[in-house]
């Protein structure tokens, strides 16, 4: 089974019993956790964005804690994305440039998450990434975000908080 994070749950690392239990789940080989470029960028530029603007020290203490939490997870790259390849591909072009590159219509369905579902742009890439990789799960506490993928009929992975996914991996 493959499963993405969303940035606010790398965030929040240890904070909740449910992260906990996404660790062990993790160690157990059960489940494969991916993480992409996007979502890395976003945890990064969420701790910058927070004062106080410590540049020596805080930020990287910050990023680091964050991330220790997670260093049982052997996370995977999502690295054969062609919506992640897509927006690399459309900096500085024409909307006509990419829709001519765009071969799987993920240009029309970003579209879509942005102007039909009012996704927020950072997390309609996320879904999208999660989308175009096939993802089985994407994990968020957003609660906000999964009522709206849930109106969404053509998302691959399904959209939901860890909560939801541990009751529904059977664990406790």
């Amino acid at each position: 089974m493959k499963i993405l994070l969303d940035t606010n749950i790398i965030i929040e690392g240890g904070k909740r019993k449910e992260h906990y239990k996404l660790v062990d789940l993790a160690k157990d080989n059960n489940i494969m956790f991916f993480l992409s470029w996007d979502i890395i960028a976003e945890q990064q530029s969420k701790i910058l964005s927070f004062p106080p603007w410590d540049f020596n020290n805080l930020t990287v203490k910050k990023v680091d804690k964050e991330w220790k939490f997670w260093k049982e997870i052997n996370f995977k790259n999502v690295d054969d994305c062609s919506f992640s390849k897509l927006l690399d591909y459309s900096l500085n072009k024409t909307e006509e440039e990419i829709l001519k590159f765009a071969n799987k219509n993920e240009f029309q369905l970003f579209n879509e998450l942005l102007n039909k579902f009012k996704v927020d742009e950072k997390d309609a890439i996320n879904i999208m990434v999660a989308h175009s990789s096939n993802m089985d799960y994407f994990l968020t506490w957003d609660s906000k975000l999964i009522r709206k993928a849930k109106l969404i009929l053509w998302l691959k992975p399904k959209v939901t908080t860890p909560s939801d996914f541990i009751q529904a991996m059977g664990t406790k």
